[in-house]
């Protein structure tokens, strides 16, 4: 076990297993459930790709590999590099281009870290883990380069090939909001008690750990 913490009224602890650092949300007992990978190594069968910094509105800072001993601002034209975290202040943003041509505009006030890499068949994997804030992404649907793109929140998983959709997590209520302007999405929490529930255009659902929200307009 790496740390513990509290956050928002709920238990948290980081543990490393095999050089990866996950973070679990304790619960009563010895229950606990996964949230989110913070740290790890490009997994040898994948070749990491770089994402790039399209643009970058006010005070936006970069942490390599997550090391906030490291943060610095974020620059247009640069290269992100797998597991590098991006923290947005008040009133700022950024915009990033992923290597199968997905654009994700990172909100005010967010709190993530950014992946991506090339598996058998160039699928392009692209892989968010948002802490806390707010992501609108526009997954490029081409056939020639096919993506899996993924935005991990506590509380959810919301997968898409080829959608437009915003994904929002409040850190102190632990609420996941999940809007679709296009396409249809997958969402998959990370309470393993709760079933994977899609997401048409025009429609959007909160997903806490303990439950989903009412689908509405």
């Amino acid at each position: 076990m790496v740390r513990k913490w509290s956050e928002g009224g709920k238990r948290f602890c980081s543990l490393q297993v095999l050089g990866h650092v996950g973070v679990v949300q304790t619960l009563s007992g010895f229950r606990m459930t996964f949230v989110y990978e913070w740290t790890t190594d490009t997994p040898e069968l994948e070749k990491q790709l770089g994402i790039e910094v399209l643009e970058v509105k006010g005070d936006v800072e970069l942490s390599p590999r997550g090391n906030v001993v490291e943060m610095r601002p974020l620059k247009a034209g640069e290269i992100v590099k797998g597991w590098d975290g991006i923290l947005t202040g008040i009133n700022s943003s950024a915009k990033l281009k992923f290597p199968d041509g997905s654009i994700v505009v990172v909100g005010e006030l967010t709190d993530l870290k950014v992946a991506a890499f090339e598996s058998a068949g160039s699928l392009v994997a692209a892989r968010i883990w948002l802490r806390g804030g707010q992501v609108a992404a526009e997954v490029n649907r081409a056939s020639e380069r096919p993506s899996d793109f993924h935005v991990k929140t506590p509380a959810a998983v919301t997968g898409s090939r080829g959608t437009k959709f915003m994904v929002r997590h409040d850190k102190l209520t632990g609420l996941t909001t999940i809007r679709v302007t296009e396409g249809l999405v997958s969402i998959v929490p990370t309470n393993p008690s709760l079933q994977e529930q899609p997401l048409a255009a025009g429609r959007m659902i909160d997903v806490s750990f303990d439950r989903y929200g009412t689908i509405r307009n």
